[in-house]
């Protein structure tokens, strides 16, 4: 599955993220946009044995955390999972490896745009 995962799943090189943000400043006007991230939820059939209160949401059910970037074409460039389901979309984001190296991702003014779940950063606009 990893393998097949890494195949399909990939952060764009530079030439791809140029064009990713060229077609949504064109479309929408956001000029350096590299894509979009949202937060979501993934239920779980039954409460996890260890620390399931962890896994509580506000929702009112047991969840898994995930953490999706993806392009103006909604290709998914980027999944981040596995974290407790009561954890703010947010602060699975400032401790993503997309945010605590963000000189590896993202060129000189790239950014992605997400809701306002999230707090503007040099790499992250909430709309």
């Amino acid at each position: 599955m990893q393998a097949v995962q890494k195949q399909v799943i990939k952060w764009p090189d530079e030439e791809e993220q140029k064009r990713i943000s060229g077609r949504i400043s064109k479309a929408r006007g956001f000029l350096h946009c590299g894509g979009l991230i949202d937060g979501t939820l993934f239920p779980l059939a039954f409460v996890p044995m260890q620390s399931g209160e962890d896994y509580f949401t506000r929702k009112g059910n047991y969840a898994v955390k995930g953490l999706i970037i993806y392009d103006d074409t909604a290709k998914i460039t980027w999944v981040e999972m596995g974290w407790p389901g009561s954890v703010h979309a947010n602060w699975v984001w400032l401790n993503s490896d997309v945010y605590l190296s963000k000189e590896k991702y993202f060129n000189n003014k790239e950014y992605l745009l997400g809701d306002s779940a999230f707090s503007a950063s040099s790499v992250l606009v909430p709309t």
